[in-house]
Order: structure tokens, then C-alpha cells, then sequence
């Protein structure tokens, strides 16, 4: 019996004989000025098609020798083609390759037919050629595309490329969720022009806004965080660009930045600080400093980029250089007189967290420099091409800001304006960047309360934390990332209705961050749906129905809806929000006494909605894609599992908590903890009473 993709596969290339496919290869918005490359060009049949359609400039990338000289043959007279003898790939070096025409691979094969080849790491071929941008990639290489499209994503080097012309081999045991994972992450900047699986697919980039910035999510900037900065070729070209700054610095001339960073750190009052420079990049600030402030400072630079500090070493040996990330910083608590994160905050996604992380180390101040900020835009995620690759930039809502340097005890005591850097072209709104010289409060011995995934129910003695803040106090957070607080820092962590949004696979990990944040004693609560009563009551709704009670068709049907619906839902709301949509909602009382008298308020919104509109549950109606059904099943609303009071136990325990115990909603370890109303109402009726309560403690 074949696969379901073995059958896919073969409908595509049906698909692509009969519906002309090949033409859909050399259809492109090309013009003589617009710049190919090749890969996997063999002989050059396709590249020598455009050309003479188009009469573009190509790059033609063919390893084997045999191939590459037919292919030079063919273009000796045309100056606008190149062929370069050897693959690209995600490093620099030789391989063997497998001989086989048209499919020479890398990947299988018999040791008599192989040949050694050479390979170049696609982003210096990029550098040398003098290219930001290249219209048309055409990639065959047999296999290969899996680690370089990869590659490509992770460095940020996709935005470089237009249209993007792939064959996809299905040579691998997980070719196939490779390259759904790969399509995935491609459609955060092209949109696929068509598509025959395993036969040939096409994606082409969306227009980049002006100024070669471009609005982003944020798991595509966590992704592309891990690329730009890391490139050699980077930490040299910024360390050029800042030798002009220090050399018009020394002549008398400083930039606004420089100046601003130098008279933060004077305000602090302190004569010889230690000094930690949290994204150091070639440690140019250092000589700034000291230049201005005429005396030496006890200075260590810190980045997570090998070679910007293997650059700093060189250039500056006689200053202290490490390699660390600005969310986990290798210091004790209190350890250093300033933490100076110089302008890095800017390119931190993660940027709760660096906050965090400097006002734990920081004895006496931390300085927050150059920091782009904005007055009404929530905090946005940009991409730009700078110092010759794709680098992520971050500009954060200042009332957010403010709220985390008070939530991590720093008091704003000074500000400055730093340079111009306006992107209301691209945001709507005018930006500016900004210094905080932030003191250091007294710290709370006694740990911080966390509640993650807190929607609208939180009170303002907690850290609270959500995807979707629903107040300026609360702290934007996606629970699939690691907690933004330091190992030991919390007495108590509480989370409601969250941990089934995660698939089971992930909890232990999710838990383990909690486990990570709360010191010895500390407490953990959590709050779920309990799968144990619902099924009992489903079942008890089912003998109901059996024996003909009044009011229990009713009671089965939102029972079904409670049980099934977060699980299948496609889109927003599910059959739920069409069964609170109905005027009267059958059985009311019954309802709001599953899940609350605040989902009173949702069934107002929902009947609202529903007026004038066929919102009978279950009722036939058009699908939305697979790409929207994929979309909205990533992002958060639907249940991936549940527990009952057996499971969750045992899941705590693999966690690593002990004293795990089953609780009502107005008891705790916590003395005083239902005073927050978090569990419980004003009148103290239960908030979720559908929930199980238990709470653990950390050894």
C-alpha cells in the first residue's frame, strides 16, 4: 500500500505534465537588470532558458567538474553569466558526491562513483559577489535543500532572495515534516506562487517596506535572532563603522550617542565602578567612556557573538572580554557597581528577560542606552538589512519599559534623548531612542509572585505575565519561551488554564521553567480544566438523556461542546461561541454553573455577534483553508491535552515537586493567598468552577 505523500507526489507530477508546469519555471518578473543564481545548475539548460528570455545577469553554482566545464562551454559568450565550480552550502569546505547526471547527490551512491567537491558557505559567496539582493534562486541539488534552505532561515539570509525556486527530494525518512517545517517558516516572508509537492514549488518574497525595514512576529525574530549577528563578517564591518565615530569623537566632534553614553554613567556619582557592557559588540564604547570621562573605569564587555568578542580581543587586549548571552549573565547577585547594556537592548527579543538579568546583577545601577521606543504602538519586531545580512531589531512601548524597570525594582532617576531614529514611515507613529539610568531599590528578599497567562485577572502585588496584556502592568510573555525571571527569584508561581494549551510533550519543560524560577518552599499552583469531572458529568448527562429527565438533551449537548470543542476547533470561538450565541441559551444555569458567572459576559458578546446571522452549533458552513486552519491552531486558543487529579500529579512529581496536593479554590499553602482573588469572587463563589486546583512545593 503506497503513503498518502508517495500519492501526493505522484498527483503532483501528473498535475505538473498536464498543466504545463515547465513553463511555470522560466515565468518570472525579470529584467536585465535582475540577478539569478543557479543552484544545482548541472549543465546550465535552465539558467541558458532565461537567458535568453530575459537577458539577466545569472550566477550558475555546479560542483562537479564535468558539468561545470559544459556549462562554461555553453556561456563563453555571454558576459552576463558566470559558473563557479562549487556547491553552496552552510559552511565552507570539500565533500563527496555521488555521480549520477542529473541527480548527482550527495546522499547515496557506491564509493567508485564519487568525487570530491567543493562547498561555500552561501553568505560569503553573498559578500564576495557584492549582492543584498538576488531576484530568482533556482535550487535542485538533490537532498541538499533541506540543510540549505535551513541554514538560510537560521541566519537570516532568506530576505536576500525574491523568488525562490525549489525541487524538493523526498530522499529522507522525515522529508516530508522537513519540508512542511521549512514552508512553515517561509511563509512568514513569501508567499508560495505554486506549488506540485516533490515536483517543483515556488515562493516569492513580500515587498520589503521602505528604508529596507519590514514588520515581523515574534517566533520569526527568536528565530533570526540566533543568525546576523553571529557572522564574522559583521562584528568587522560595525567596528569600521564605529573607528569613524571614535576618531571624529577624539577630534572634538562626539556623536549624541556617545556623549549620552558617557554622561549616564557619570550621573551614577560613583568614581571607579565596576562596569559590565552587556552587548559590548568590539568593546568601541570602552574607549569612549574613558576618552570622555578622562580616567579609567573597571570595565568587563560581555556578547553572545563568538566573533565580536574574538574581535574585541584582538583589538582591545588588555580589556576583559566574554562570551554570554544578556539573559543569563555570569555574575552572582549584586556582584557589579553598573550594568551598561549598551544599545543591545534594541536587539534582544527577549528583552524582559535581559531586564531582569541586569537589575539582578547590578549592586547599584543599570543603564538602559539608546533604546528605540514608541507611545502607542505595542512593542514591535522589525527586520533589517544591516552590515550585509538580516538583523533583528526590537522597539519597545515605553509604558511597558517603565513597568518592567519597576517591576524588577530599578527607579528611573534619569533620561535621556539619544540619536535621531524615526521609523514613523514604517510604524505610524514617530520613534525616538532613549537613555535610563535606573537605581537600584532595596530587592525583596522574600521572592517574587508570578502569575503566568493571566488575562484580565491579576492583581498588582504580582509579576504578572500574558501573550495578549490585557493592562500596561502586565508583562508580555509567550509560555513556550523560558520564564524572563532568574533561577530562585520567585516565592510562588500560579498559573490558571494554561498548561492545557500546551501539547503534553511540552509541559514537563513548561514546568521545569516554573521549578526553575521559585526558590526552596517555594509554591506552585495550578489551575485546569478537570477531565475527571467533565467526563463524569458527560456520562451521568448520557444516563440522564437514557432515562428521559427534563433538561438533559440540553445538558449533554453543551457537555459534548464543553468536552470536544477546544480540542477540533478551527477557527476562533468554535461551536462554543455559536452555542453562547443563541438567544436564550439552552439551559443557562446549567452552563454558568460549569464554567462561571463570568462566562455570562461572553455569551452578551456572543449573542450580540450572532444577531441577524445563522449561528445554530454544528451547522454546515464554508471551511477556512488549510493554511488559516494551521495558522489559528498554533496560536494558543485551543486545548492540546488535559488532566485529572491522577495525571497532573504525576506530572508534577516527574517535574520535581514534592507536598503535591489537590486544593479547593480558597485554600492554600500561601497564607492569605485567596485575598487576591484569583480563584475566587468578591462574593466568593469560585471563578472557573470546571477547574482542579493543585498546588507542590520545590524541594
Amino acid at each position: 500500500m503506497k503513503l498518502f505523500h508517495e500519492v501526493e507526489e505522484a498527483e503532483a507530477l501528473r498535475r505538473w505534465r498536464a498543466e504545463n508546469g515547465e513553463e511555470l519555471r522560466l515565468d518570472y518578473p525579470l529584467t536585465a537588470d535582475s540577478v539569478v543564481f543557479d543552484v544545482g545548475a548541472y549543465t546550465g539548460e535552465w539558467a541558458a532558458d532565461i537567458a535568453e528570455r530575459y537577458g539577466c545577469f545569472i550566477h550558475l553554482f555546479e560542483p562537479v567538474p564535468d558539468s561545470c566545464a559544459q556549462a562554461r562551454q555553453r556561456f563563453a559568450g555571454n558576459p552576463k553569466v558566470r559558473v563557479h565550480e562549487f556547491a553552496l552550502g552552510v559552511r565552507t569546505g570539500f565533500a563527496d558526491i555521488h555521480l549520477n547526471g542529473t541527480g548527482s547527490s550527495l546522499f547515496g551512491g557506491g564509493e567508485d562513483d564519487r568525487v570530491q567537491v567543493r562547498v561555500r558557505e552561501i553568505g560569503s559567496v553573498l559578500d564576495e559577489l557584492g549582492l543584498s539582493h538576488v531576484d530568482l534562486c533556482k535550487i535542485n541539488i538533490e537532498g541538499a535543500e533541506f540543510d540549505l534552505l535551513e541554514y538560510l532561515l537560521d541566519s537570516g539570509l532568506m530576505v536576500a532572495f525574491g523568488d525562490l525556486q525549489i525541487q524538493f527530494h523526498d530522499v529522507f525518512a522525515d522529508a516530508v515534516a522537513r519540508r512542511r517545517a521549512i514552508q512553515a517558516r517561509l511563509g512568514e516572508t513569501h508567499d508560495q506562487t505554486y506549488n506540485y509537492a516533490f515536483v517543483w514549488e515556488n515562493w516569492r518574497r513580500r515587498q520589503p517596506t521602505a528604508n529596507g525595514h519590514e514588520i515581523i512576529e515574534r517566533p520569526l525574530a527568536l528565530d533570526m535572532s540566533r543568525g546576523g549577528w553571529l557572522f564574522p563578517d559583521v562584528a568587522e564591518r560595525q567596528e569600521q563603522a564605529f573607528a569613524h565615530l571614535l576618531e571624529q569623537m577624539r577630534s572634538g566632534s562626539p556623536r549624541r550617542d556617545l556623549v549620552v553614553a558617557a554622561e549616564s554613567l557619570a550621573a551614577t556619582g560613583l568614581d571607579r565602578p565596576s562596569v559590565v557592557e552587556v552587548g559590548c559588540a568590539s568593546g568601541y564604547v570602552a574607549d569612549a567612556l574613558e576618552h570622555q570621562l578622562g580616567r579609567s573605569i573597571g570595565y568587563i564587555g560581555l556578547d553572545s557573538s563568538v566573533a565580536m568578542i574574538d574581535l574585541a580581543r584582538r583589538l582591545r587586549p588588555k580589556r576583559e572580554f566574554l562570551v554570554s548571552s544578556a539573559t543569563a549573565l555570569p555574575f552572582a547577585d549584586d556582584e557589579v557597581d553598573v550594568v551598561f547594556n549598551g544599545v543591545s537592548l534594541m536587539h534582544t527579543v527577549d528583552y524582559v528577560r535581559a531586564i531582569a538579568e541586569a537589575a539582578r546583577v547590578a549592586r547599584a545601577y543599570c543603564i538602559f542606552h539608546t533604546v528605540p521606543v514608541l507611545e502607542r504602538r505595542p512593542t514591535t519586531y522589525l527586520r533589517k538589512l544591516a552590515y550585509g545580512r538580516a538583523l533583528v531589531e526590537v522597539c519597545v512601548n515605553e509604558a511597558e519599559l517603565l513597568t518592567l524597570f519597576e517591576t524588577f525594582g530599578l527607579r528611573v532617576e534619569q533620561t535621556w534623548d539619544s540619536i535621531p531614529y524615526d521609523l514613523g514611515f514604517l510604524l505610524g507613529e514617530s520613534t525616538r531612542t532613549r537613555t535610563y539610568l535606573c537605581a537600584v531599590e532595596a530587592k525583596a528578599a522574600a521572592g517574587f509572585r508570578l502569575n503566568i497567562g493571566c488575562g484580565e485577572h491579576f492583581h498588582a502585588d504580582w509579576v504578572n505575565l500574558d501573550i495578549a496584556p490585557s493592562a500596561p502592568s502586565v508583562i508580555r510573555h509567550d509560555v513556550s519561551e523560558a520564564l524572563p525571571l532568574a533561577d530562585g527569584s520567585c516565592r510562588m508561581v500560579y498559573h490558571s488554564h494554561v498548561l492545557e494549551h500546551l501539547p503534553r510533550h511540552q509541559a514537563g519543560d513548561f514546568l521545569a521553567e516554573c521549578r526553575r524560577v521559585l526558590r526552596p518552599g517555594g509554591i506552585l499552583r495550578v489551575a485546569v480544566p478537570d477531565l475527571e469531572s467533565l467526563c463524569r458529568a458527560y456520562v451521568n448527562a448520557v444516563d440522564d438523556v437514557d432515562r428521559g429527565e427534563a433538561g438533559a438533551e440540553d445538558r449533554h449537548q453543551w457537555l459534548s461542546v464543553e468536552l470536544i470543542d477546544q480540542f477540533t476547533r478551527e477557527e476562533s470561538g468554535g461551536e462554543m461561541w455559536r452555542y453562547w450565541a443563541q438567544d436564550p441559551v439552552p439551559n443557562v444555569e446549567y452552563v454558568l454553573e460549569r464554567v462561571g458567572a463570568e462566562a455570562g459576559r461572553g455569551m452578551e458578546r456572543a449573542q450580540a455577534w450572532g444577531r441577524g446571522r445563522d449561528i445554530r452549533p454544528f451547522q454546515r458552513r464554508p471551511r477556512p483553508s488549510p493554511a488559516q486552519v494551521e495558522r489559528f491552531r498554533r496560536g494558543g486558543e485551543v486545548h492540546l491535552w488535559m488532566y485529572d487529579r491522577l495525571s497532573l500529579a504525576r506530572l508534577l512529581a516527574e517535574a520535581g515537586f514534592t507536598g503535591i496536593v489537590r486544593r479547593s479554590a480558597d485554600q492554600s499553602y500561601a497564607v492569605g493567598f485567596s485575598d487576591y482573588g484569583l480563584d475566587t469572587l468578591a462574593d466568593g463563589a469560585v471563578r472557573k468552577p470546571d477547574s482542579l486546583f493543585m498546588e507542590a512545593l520545590r524541594p
